[in-house]
């Protein structure tokens, strides 16, 4: 999910000349299953967006992008200092390994006031 005040921050943002993408670093997972919620920072996520002018666009310009979303970085970029992302995870998602997985969340990472939980939460879903 994205904030839901994502599109109007892309709307307002003047990025520099040379930028590609605009990259969202910050944001929360969420346990569907447990209900709980972290804080969580990701290098190179998939939750970005890439910068082109319309009629290069159209023309069919595209970057490449070896290897998907951890390239993003790799072009010039600016950071998205707002969390704006929450993934949400199940019992599908849950391995150690992956991005994905609330077990990963530092227990400093953890957002155990249920209240804050509920108001952060309702940012992003209206």
């Amino acid at each position: 999910m994205y904030h839901k005040t994502f599109i109007q921050q892309l709307f307002n943002y003047k990025p520099k000349l040379n930028t590609k993408v605009l990259i969202n670093q910050k944001g929360y997972v969420y346990d569907s299953i447990l209900k709980g919620l972290a804080r969580t920072e990701i290098k190179s996520p998939p939750f970005y967006t890439l910068i082109y002018k319309v009629s290069d666009y159209l023309d069919g310009k595209r970057y490449k992008m070896p290897g998907g979303h951890t390239y993003a970085i790799k072009l010039p970029h600016e950071i998205l200092r707002k969390r704006n992302f929450v993934i949400v995870v199940h019992s599908n998602n849950t391995s150690q390994n992956t991005s994905s997985s609330f077990k990963r969340a530092k227990e400093n990472q953890k957002i155990l006031d249920k209240n804050k939980m509920q108001k952060i939460l309702k940012d992003f879903m209206g």
